[in-house]
């Protein structure tokens, strides 16, 4: 009876199924999936434009299979890490490197080192850490339940040795970098849209906006890190070139810490700002900051001031607590402690 006929066939295909090893199993799933057919270029790039979260994912899945997307990572791995910095986290990455080339599996230079930790301190704060612990707002960084950090410390201290080996950690890092900033510029877009209503497309503000409101909310973020922020003292602060022409060190210092490009990105932002704050459309961008940029550039330094100062603070005993992270030397130690003072 036909019955009989498929209890057999069910019967010999399990049997032989048993007979088979984890990857000859794992290839025989394999060959009847539309996913680990594709060919290895698609693969390749639908890793690079993947987030990390994705990637993992995508890994575990048959992993022993000739044709698994785990297999092409390893024999791959240094171009497609390459390629997604490439393509979306090159301007995360310059928060690190500042301009050099990502090399990525590479040995990291010292002085990334620093740039790695603070990225880390400012991102994993108290109401982050808090959230954690009670399983909110992971975000995949704890995957091991059972050794979850005690202390906001050894959160930090976790992260960044994960994210300084240069591999996926890394990428991760960058990843909440460029979320945090997204959001921002989310906030902002919308709220210059009600301020500026059906009249917002007669501003020079919209075709700005476009190809420059992500960067320069980017480049806000960076100098709110202590090891990118305000020097004491001016270091050879660039000519203006007509801009803003303060002469106070802390613009100034603020000018040392950038290029050419960023810093007139830098300039526009407050501009733009000050015509949402006052509901002015300007049709043209104007060559100098106006009165009221003037005044929100003087309002950006001081809340950049107590961003960092808040920042050091988190650190509980200013930023020397922040080389617990054992590969920081003596002379950074010295050098940071020199530069970033016990916050009273």
């Amino acid at each position: 009876m036909p019955i009989f006929d498929s209890l057999e066939r069910l019967r010999n295909s399990r049997m032989r199924k048993a007979q088979l090893t984890n990857r000859e199993l794992q290839d025989e799933v394999a060959a009847n999936c539309r996913l680990s057919r594709l060919p290895a270029d698609i693969k390749i790039n639908i890793l690079a434009l993947s987030n990390i979260s994705t990637i993992r994912t995508l890994l575990q899945y048959l992993p022993l299979a000739a044709s698994s997307f785990h297999r092409l990572f390893d024999e791959r791995k240094r171009a497609i890490l390459a390629a997604i910095v490439k393509e979306t986290l090159s301007l995360e990455w310059s928060i690190i490197s500042g301009n050099e080339t990502y090399v990525p599996l590479a040995p990291l230079k010292l002085e990334y080192f620093n740039q790695i930790a603070l990225v880390v301190c400012a991102l994993f704060h108290k109401k982050r850490f808090e959230e954690m612990k009670r399983g909110i707002d992971d975000n995949g960084w704890l995957r091991n339940r059972s050794e979850r950090p005690k202390t906001m410390q050894d959160l930090r201290v976790k992260i960044y040795k994960a994210a300084k080996s240069n591999a996926l950690d890394l990428l991760k890092l960058l990843e909440e970098v460029q979320g945090e900033v997204k959001a921002k510029e989310e906030i902002m877009l919308k709220k210059w849209k009600e301020a500026f209503g059906n009249k917002r497309n007669e501003s020079w503000i919209v075709s700005w906006v476009k190809g420059n409101l992500y960067r320069a909310l980017l480049i806000e973020w960076k100098l709110q890190l202590p090891e990118t922020a305000m020097p004491t003292d001016a270091i050879r602060a660039p000519d203006t070139n007509g801009r803003i022409q303060q002469t106070d060190s802390a613009s100034q210092a603020v000018r040392s810490r950038l290029t050419d490009e960023e810093w007139m990105i830098m300039m526009d932002l407050m501009e733009a700002r000050a015509s949402c704050e006052s509901r002015k459309i300007e049709i043209i961008k104007p060559e100098n900051l106006s009165t009221a940029g003037e005044e929100i550039w003087v309002i950006f330094l001081d809340q950049l001031k107590e961003a960092q100062s808040k920042l050091i603070c988190g650190l509980g005993k200013g930023i020397s607590t922040l080389p617990s992270f054992l590969d920081i030397s003596g002379d950074e130690r010295a050098y940071l402690e020199k530069k970033f003072p016990l916050t009273q």
